[in-house]
């Protein structure tokens, strides 16, 4: 059985359907990403209008394997700093299925990806700070709050909407930290470890922003600006507080505004 037809039976599409399917690139660990055309009837339909099916490679048996299902079927409804952030692509379903292997069912988010939008270079001073403000306010700050953390925070993953908000999506680089939030919550081994990576990873993620404004300096100098900015606004620090102690998300939300303001330059205030 090929995989538009092993998707096909995922999600309950009827064989007269013509054309169902629009295919995306593929990761690592997926052999097909495939999400329904507009207008396609499917199971989930009570859930999601569209939706993305991610086909993974193996069997779906091995401890990687598992976590991915558990997260996208069970722990992502557990924690609403997910379900409820409109910024956060939706989990639908997950598990192994006879003849299809193991699987995971996301909401379908419309856009273009963050990655293609700074490659093409023609964003505005008022969208750049726009998608600043989504990811630093709307998702990584809500986020760490709950007790989680990611590390991959690159532009792949994330998609600007025709509404231009900006969404996070591939969340299962969080199941790990799930896990932990849910199962062993005095054990931070893995969310420290992500905390860290995803931290060290931030500012060249603002450079590479800020850097598809036609007016942005030089990179070398953009990055030190973006550096001193982190350090005046004490971002860094308030982003490690975020699910240890009371209190801390309003003190993070201050100082990323902070910080949107250190970076508040001609160039991005416009």
């Amino acid at each position: 059985m090929c995989e538009e037809d092993q998707t096909r039976k995922l999600l309950g599409i009827a064989d007269s359907t013509q054309e169902p399917f629009v295919r995306f690139r593929t990761g690592a660990r997926t052999r097909a990403v495939l999400a329904t055309r507009d207008g396609v009837v499917h199971r989930f339909q009570d859930r999601q209008a569209r939706v993305v099916a991610k086909l993974y490679k193996g069997k779906g048996n091995t401890p990687g394997s598992l976590g991915y299902q558990q997260y996208h079927d069970r722990w992502f409804y557990r924690i609403a700093a997910l379900t409820g952030n409109g910024h956060v692509q939706q989990s639908v379903s997950g598990g192994v299925l006879a003849g299809v292997g193991p699987y995971a069912v996301l909401q379908f988010i419309p856009g273009s990806e963050l990655a293609d939008v700074l490659e093409r270079g023609d964003l505005s001073t008022a969208q750049v700070g726009r998608v600043l403000g989504d990811i630093l306010i709307k998702i990584w700050i809500p986020l760490w709050a709950a007790g989680l953390r990611f590390k991959d925070c690159h532009p792949g993953n994330f998609v600007v909407t025709p509404d231009g908000d900006t969404v996070m999506i591939d969340t299962e680089q969080m199941r790990k930290d799930a896990d932990e939030v849910l199962n062993q919550p005095t054990d931070w081994t893995m969310r420290d470890k992500h905390q860290e990576s995803g931290l060290a990873r931030l500012p060249n993620l603002v450079r590479r922003i800020i850097f598809a404004i036609d007016t942005a300096p030089p990179a070398a100098a953009l990055l030190r600006h973006i550096k001193v900015s982190l350090d005046k606004s004490g971002l860094f620090d308030a982003l490690r507080r975020l699910g240890r102690e009371a209190n801390t998300e309003e003190i993070a939300m201050e100082a990323a505004q902070s910080f949107l303001d250190e970076l508040g330059t001609e160039w991005l205030r416009q």
